[in-house]
Parts: C-alpha cells; structure tokens; sequence
C-alpha cells in the first residue's frame, strides 16, 4: 500500500531506499515476503533462510531452562547467548515464522524505517501474522528501547482509538533479549476493524503527483515564504495507513541525514469520515512521542497540516505541542508577553483563530526540517505579527486561498 509516486512496486520502493538513505533493507527470501504480504503463503508449507544464522546442530542440552523466564544474560558466555539465539530462530523457522536478514541497518531511524516498512506490508492482510526481523547491527540495548517505547505507546487507550489500524501490532525480544531480533506480530482484525479499515482504503484518493505536488507547492509558498531558500523534498504517499506514514517519516529523516536538503515536505491522503482531524493529530502525537525517545540523537523542526486544522483540538492545551501552533487562550497570552496589549484587546478569539489557515493544507502531512541554529526548540511557532497579519486579511479571503488549493487536488480524483 505504501509507495512514493516514483516507485509504483514494494521492490521499487525498497530500491529507492538504498539510493536515496544510502542503507539496504534485505529480504532474505523476497518471494515468500511478497507472498506473505498478500496473504498467499501457507505458512506452515515453506520458510525463509536466513544468512550467516545456522539453525541446526546445536546441543540441545544448552537449554534446559525455560527461554521465557530468562531475565539476564549478563553471565552467560557468548558462545552460549549465540547458541540460544540461533536455536530460537531454529525453532520459529519451523513455526513457520519468516526471518528476514535487515542489513545496514545501524541507527535507530533506520530501525524504525525497516520495522514499519515490514508493518505497512502486514496490516494490508486482516488475518494475524508474524515475522522475525534480524537487525545485526543494532545493540540489544537499543531494541529493548523501542519495544518498550511501543509498549508505552500501546497503553494510550487515546491514541489507538483513533489509531485503529496499529492496535493490532505488537513487538517483542527474541529470547528476552538473547540477540538482536525482533518479532512483529498483528492479530486478526475485529469486524469493525475491518469495516474501518476497508472504509478508510476506499476512500483514499487516487493519487497524482504532479497535481498533488502543485496544490502542496502552493501551499509551503503561502505559509512558509523562506522554506525554500534551501533544497526543498516533496514526497508523497499513497496510503494514510499508520504504519505506511511512519515508514514514510522515519525514510525521509533518512534522506536528510544522507542528503543537502534542507527540508522534506511528507504528505498523505486524508483518511474519511468525522475521525479525519482525531486521527491525524494522533498521528502527530504518536510521532512526537517516538522522537522524545530519540531526541539526544537528532532534532529537527516539525510541522504539522492538514486540511481542517484547528489548534483548540489538540490535546497538550497548556503549552504548544512539538509541530502545531498554539490554543487560542495560549496565544493570547504570547502576545501579551511580548508586550502587544492593543492587540489582545483588540482582536477577538474568532479572529485569532484565523491563525489556523496558516496550516490548514490541501493533504495533511509534516514538514521536517533541520533544526533552525536561532530555535532552542522544533515548535516552528510563526510570530505573533503574521496573526494579526491573518486577522486583517478576514476568513473570506483566506477562504477562497484554501479552496483554490483543494481544487487542485479534486480536479486529479
């Protein structure tokens, strides 16, 4: 379901990874990979093989103990811990479970990269799933973090009502930890999961590049005149599912970690119904929340727009959210600190939310830029004068603005 508009194939996209983030996603056997993703492969008829791990040979004798209840390996040799590991991926290719090598695979964004690019794949089948995915050069330490960083995510009883498509994943240690392995795993779909599901791939707009890249450009020059004083990406996906836009992100932090760009525009269809806007600043929150975990690594400013944005509607009212603008109340107070008095009692709230058509897009999706030197945060907060700016203009003006936008994107459906 995912693809970027030059790459109309799951093996075009893969290709497109290595040239453009320098880094190889391998599928180990890639006919039972795309037989997998689309449901076709009876699991228990064939497995994958799996470079450089031997399966076979190996004294049973080693373990006795219970591989579950197994805590620390802090004491165990290496060629003990290796044994392990090898026996448990011995024992899921006979499960029938597909092992696929990722190699290159070195840092955490390319991690996730990998991980939800294999996800995108299996949330397009309503039937459980599972696949050992085998990240050789990443430190356990660092599996451990994101398995228990998506655990955390999981608990959001908030998030996954609106993110229905990722509450059936789960991750999960190989061996507790053993070695560095992953299991990815979905459950069946629930019949209103299915019914949500089937909706939201129905009503997914066919997708146009140009005309696509046209109602976008409009838009980045409308609210963000300076953007494109550096190389500016556009990439845009063909799928609103989850997983497919966290893919997405976490490929495009690729780029510009390999790239001159100075930002990527990321856009997506819009998903149906009144769920639209819960949803994608859920997707937002979700992202946010796996940056933290990552922030000492690399930082970039976000920011976040969609078609009906409104910043009353997010959640965090008490301070801007990473990526979206401020509440009404909040900024009204900003503008205060900054010493405007006239303004506030001047302006009414309907006219401060006119900053909102500042984000208000043809497609939702982020803009990920690399972090200004002047910003001590990735807020990308616009100053309070363009506010004023926005109320002087009036909603009709700005209305017609957005409609001649969205026009362009109705005219390639």
């Amino acid at each position: 379901m995912l693809s970027f508009f030059a790459n109309n194939t799951i093996a075009m996209f893969f290709r497109s990874l290595v040239l453009s983030t320098f880094w190889l996603f391998q599928l180990i056997d890639v006919e039972v990979v795309k037989a997998f993703s689309q449901g076709r492969l009876n699991l228990g008829s064939r497995t994958s093989d799996i470079h450089n791990y031997p399966t076979h040979g190996i004294p049973s004798e080693l373990f006795s103990a219970a591989v579950p209840q197994v805590e620390d390996f802090d004491d165990w040799s290496d060629d003990r811990k290796a044994g392990l590991f090898q026996f448990l991926l011995r024992d899921l290719e006979v499960e029938g479970v597909p092992l696929l090598g990722c190699d290159g695979v070195s840092a955490n964004k390319t991690l996730q990269g990998a991980t939800w690019s294999v996800g995108g794949q299996l949330s397009e089948n309503d039937y459980e799933r599972k696949v050992c995915l085998i990240f050789e050069d990443i430190p356990v330490k660092d599996l451990k973090k994101f398995v228990d960083m998506f655990s955390r995510i999981k608990k959001q009883q908030s998030l996954m009502d609106s993110l229905y498509d990722l509450r059936r994943f789960s991750l999960s240690l190989v061996g507790n930890g053993i070695g560095p392995a992953l299991i990815l795993e979905t459950q069946n779909r629930t019949e209103t999961e299915t019914t949500q599901y089937n909706l939201m791939k129905k009503g997914t707009p066919a997708p146009n590049e140009s005309q696509w890249k046209a109602a976008i450009e409009f838009f980045v020059k409308r609210s963000f005149p300076g953007l494109e004083d550096g190389p500016v990406a556009y990439r845009f996906l063909g799928s609103s599912d989850v997983c497919d836009i966290l893919s997405g992100y976490w490929n495009c932090i690729c780029e510009l970690e390999a790239t001159e760009a100075n930002a990527i525009v990321l856009s997506y269809p819009p998903s149906t119904g009144e769920e639209t806007l819960p949803r994608f600043l859920a997707v937002s929150e979700l992202i946010n929340t796996m940056n933290s975990v990552y922030e000492g690594e690399y930082k970039y400013d976000l920011v976040y727009f969609h078609p009906s944005y409104d910043s009353d509607k997010i959640r965090s009212q008490d301070e801007p959210a990473n990526g979206h603008l401020s509440s009404t109340s909040f900024l009204r107070e900003m503008i205060l600190k900054n010493g405007d008095t006239g303004a506030t009692e001047t302006l009414t709230d309907e006219q401060l939310k006119l900053q909102n058509y500042r984000r208000r897009s043809p497609l939702p999706g982020v803009i990920i830029k690399r972090v200004s030197k002047d910003k001590e945060n990735g807020n990308a907060q616009f100053d309070y004068h363009d506010v004023i700016q926005l109320a002087e203009e009036g909603e009709e003006k700005l209305k017609e603005t957005i409609v001649a936008e969205m026009k362009l994107i109705s005219e390639s459906e």
